[in-house]
């Protein structure tokens, strides 16, 4: 049995999962809000890659719910909800 005491390797692992996730919170914090500064953009954008119009309120959306995901993101409270809708989110863009 290992000793799992503080001062020894095992703090490492969740010092990493803890670095990567506000890694990836920051990431995207930035992007999220880019939507909600730049709207125009995210419009040209979909218009562009998709031919879809999406008005100019959708992007106001998109940039609350990924900020809404960013700050539930580096607790992971609920883990699988908030990856799932990391990703989901993400390909949604």
């Amino acid at each position: 049995m290992m000793n799992r005491n503080a001062t020894g390797p095992d703090w490492q692992e969740p010092m990493g999962l803890l670095i990567l996730r506000l890694g990836l919170a920051w990431f995207l914090f930035v992007w999220a809000v880019n939507k909600i500064l730049a709207p125009v953009q995210y419009q040209k954008l979909w218009g562009y890659f998709h031919g879809i119009d999406i008005g100019t309120t959708l992007p106001f959306v998109m940039g609350g719910l990924c900020g809404l995901v960013v700050v539930a993101q580096p607790g992971s409270l609920v883990t699988g909800w908030v990856v799932g809708a990391t990703v989901i989110g993400q390909m949604t863009e």
